[in-house]
């Protein structure tokens, strides 16, 4: 078996695919197998005198320091003269798998999982593919240094919030301790400050411009925002219901529609009002 320094540039340069094993010139008993489709860390190494043979996990899943560190605390039990457990740690999901199982699992409505899909493909593609324990290495933390450095204000905080959600959950479902990249930014001052909320009140002085304004508008989008004016309610309400009367047609042209309105405040019961537009 060559006896070599194995370290990731060895591993992504060496055209090495007969399945020959390469041992560790600085940690006895590593070592690391070259398959044509695989790379295989393991520990060749023995205990009261028998053979004995563990595999670590596979690179790039498994970066060399993650390797040589496992294998340091086998060795250790090996030398001691107790026989480790063979039994090979679960493989981690990747980026792409977590993401989807913490969506299913807190059960993230559609319309945020498709704004934090479209996140994770636009600033981390190239990292969707591969594992969650990869986050913590430097270069996911260059990324989000990077993102943090060229992105807005509002942007950086989906982000934080995206990342340092799932990396909490990644972290309790398999007993891994990542800290988010954004925490640590954070912490050393190197994240923009919070965006400003956009004031979102229309004053009662500027209804008269703004009715004049939507007057000029197609039916479509006048009867959206009139209707959003009188009843108060949220975009996507005022949708469902303009979608039930039947989108295409003037709003006026059609029945009416009924608009029920609870109010529940605190001590009071609760009171319904039902109004016809």
């Amino acid at each position: 078996m060559p006896i070599v320094l194995i370290s990731e540039s060895l591993l992504q340069r060496s055209t090495i695919v007969d399945g020959r094993i390469l041992r560790d010139r600085v940690l006895c008993g590593f070592c690391v197998r070259m398959n044509a489709r695989k790379r295989t860390f393991k520990v060749a190494t023995s205990v009261a005198g028998k053979q004995f043979r563990l595999i670590l996990g596979y690179w790039p899943l498994l970066s060399v320091v993650e390797a040589r560190a496992m294998a340091l605390e086998v060795l250790r039990e090996c030398r001691a003269g107790r026989t480790p457990s063979k039994a090979v740690p679960a493989a981690l999901p990747t980026l792409r798998e977590a993401y989807a199982d913490y969506c299913l699992a807190k059960k993230i409505k559609a319309s945020s999982q498709k704004r934090y899909d479209s996140f994770f493909r636009t600033h981390f593609g190239d990292w969707l593919d591969r594992s969650v324990g990869d986050m913590a290495h430097g270069a996911f933390r260059e990324r989000c240094h990077e993102f943090a450095q060229t992105k807005g204000a509002a942007l950086v905080e989906l982000g934080r919030g995206v990342v340092g959600a799932l990396v909490k959950y990644v972290n309790a479902v398999h007993g891994l301790a990542l800290v988010s990249p954004f925490v640590q930014l954070a912490a050393a001052g190197l994240l923009p400050e919070h965006s400003k909320p956009r004031a979102r009140v229309l004053q009662e002085s500027e209804l008269p411009a703004w009715k004049v304004a939507v007057d000029q508008l197609g039916e479509r989008q006048r009867d959206f925002l009139m209707l959003t004016l009188y009843t108060g309610l949220r975009r996507n309400e005022v949708r469902d219901r303009l979608q039930q009367t039947g989108w295409h047609q003037p709003l006026r042209s059609k029945a009416a529609i009924i608009v029920e309105a609870e109010s529940a405040r605190k001590g009071s019961p609760r009171e319904s009002a039902r109004s016809t537009i």
